[in-house]
């Protein structure tokens, strides 16, 4: 997956000491990146078939910290950092502005699906890819004083889901809007 990035304040802006942001309200979000074209396949009984599908992106996550905190001293590096040690997660911001959207080269996935029943199935099927979008309000001892802010990043990139269109019972948020963006003109039809 891709990060494109852009370059945080000017080096020689007065900065927030690194070792001072205190967070509160850590918010994870899984949000849909990319979603295949579902794909008619029929599995036999007790048995697997393969797909190939390619991915489109969906939107881009963009990271950011809040408007004027750049400005105000607060560098995203040691931002993310303090946050970073505070979740024990992963996170991507290098700069304000670093953007993560699928590229062409990591559209393509292979996929098995699996029937474990004694009966074949048959259905469209369509892959998702999902990010984990953190999201954390924090303050920080800068130059000028105490700066409130919210840093919004991403973790776990590239989650992927296997998903039937039409089985939605256990779908929620990310993986839901995958089924209903890719499989939306099928339920369409079917009203017809």
């Amino acid at each position: 997956m891709a990060v494109q990035s852009h370059s945080p304040a000017p080096a020689s802006a007065p900065r927030c000491a690194a070792d001072s942001y205190t967070w509160s309200k850590v918010t994870y979000r899984k949000v849909l990146a990319g979603v295949s074209e579902p794909q008619e396949v029929e599995i036999p009984a007790h048995g697997s078939a393969k797909l190939r599908l390619e991915t489109q992106p969906v939107r881009d996550l963009v990271a950011r910290v809040t408007a004027g905190t750049v400005e105000a001293g607060v560098n995203p590096r040691d931002a993310v950092t303090s946050l970073e040690e505070k979740t024990g997660e992963v996170l991507a911001l290098v700069g304000v502005g670093n953007r993560f959207r699928i590229q062409k080269q990591e559209t393509h996935w292979t996929m098995e699906v699996l029937n474990e029943t004694a009966v074949p199935d048959r259905g469209r099927f369509l892959h998702a890819v999902v990010a984990q979008e953190v999201a954390a309000t924090f303050s920080a001892a800068c130059p000028g004083g105490v700066v409130r802010g919210t840093l919004t990043t991403w973790a776990e990139v590239g989650m992927g889901a296997e998903i039937k269109c039409g089985f939605t019972k256990y779908l929620k948020g990310a993986t839901k809007e995958a089924e209903h963006r890719a499989c939306a003109s099928e339920r369409s039809s079917q009203l017809a």
